[in-house]
């Protein structure tokens, strides 16, 4: 029977980390759990669990840990999973079949999205509409360190689609409150809109134009996002004002450069301002003039 490793990069994640480990102890050989410096009972409670812990430096994402994390595993399989996510009873069944009946080398398996208490069934990240390479054999998969991105099968290996069916899927509790969602978009754009700027990729009016409408349009009416209810409503504009904050961000790189160049420019005009106050205290205008002579006016 080959032998099947679970491997979780985490950071804060006291809250989530005990029923991600719990979702997959009982059919999985080891847990491995890179932890990225948290200051929370994270590491106490994932090696209450029996979790095998290893330490990664503090980058603010998942993507640079997650070929270190694989590394640590001992498992012929490797099955990534996110502390805020848990194993179906039905999935965890369907990749132990998979594993030993070895009809696959890479799997990618359907996600159910949960969103202000509600699973997404429909738009563009539904199930079906947003499987990721997650299980898979060691040494199938190039990864790269880029925010959102996805591991890419090595040439000539076998991949195989889970579909959405009786619960197969990976459970994904994204966030809880839109406060929540705000804040990941916030830290999401700021480290994709740097990476866009080291690559040259520069924004333009045109991207800031046709990028939004088009990600917000495609899942709502083309994904049929609306049959979500309001939360498909506001999932959609909020794809909107990612793309649109994502593009800002690297256009304000682009020309202005780091905000500490826009700092800059607001000290020197509130220099400017201040200055303007001392040579008028200089000149024998005080305050009192002025509001005396504005009195008399």
């Amino acid at each position: 029977m080959p032998r099947i490793s679970v491997v979780l990069v985490t950071l804060n994640e006291e809250d989530n980390i005990s029923r991600a480990i719990l979702s997959v102890k009982p059919w999985v050989d080891e847990v491995i759990v890179v932890d990225m410096m948290s200051d929370d009972r994270t590491v106490e409670r994932a090696s209450a669990l029996g979790a095998s812990l290893f330490k990664h430096p503090r980058v603010g994402f998942v993507e640079p840990a997650r070929a270190t994390a694989v590394g640590y595993a001992s498992g012929e399989w490797v099955l990534i999973l996110d502390a805020d996510e848990m194993v179906s009873f039905p999935l965890s069944k369907e990749l132990r079949k998979i594993a030993e009946s070895d009809r696959a080398d890479v799997c990618r398996l359907p996600r159910l999205n949960h969103i202000l208490g509600k699973p997404m069934l429909y738009g563009q990240h539904a199930p079906d509409q947003d499987p990721q390479v997650r299980f898979f054999k060691k040494n199938t998969l190039k990864f790269s360190d880029r925010i959102h991105s996805f591991p890419k099968p090595e040439p000539r290996t076998r991949v195989h689609t889970v579909k959405f069916r009786d619960n197969h899927a990976i459970y994904h509790f994204h966030a809880a409150t839109a406060s929540q969602l705000i804040d990941k978009m916030n830290r999401y754009t700021t480290t994709e809109a740097d990476q866009m700027f080291r690559d040259g990729r520069i924004a333009s009016v045109w991207r800031l134009l046709f990028l939004p409408p088009l990600a917000s349009l495609r899942g709502y009416f083309f994904n049929q996002g609306w049959r979500d209810g309001w939360r498909g409503f506001y999932w959609a504009c909020l794809m909107f004002f990612y793309q649109l904050t994502r593009e800002a961000k690297n256009l304000q790189l682009s020309q202005c450069g780091p905000s500490s160049n826009n700092e800059v420019a607001y000290d020197r005009e509130a220099t400017q301002v201040l200055r303007e106050y001392a040579d008028a205290s200089t000149s024998g205008s005080s305050w009192k003039e002025i509001k005396a002579s504005s009195a008399a006016g």
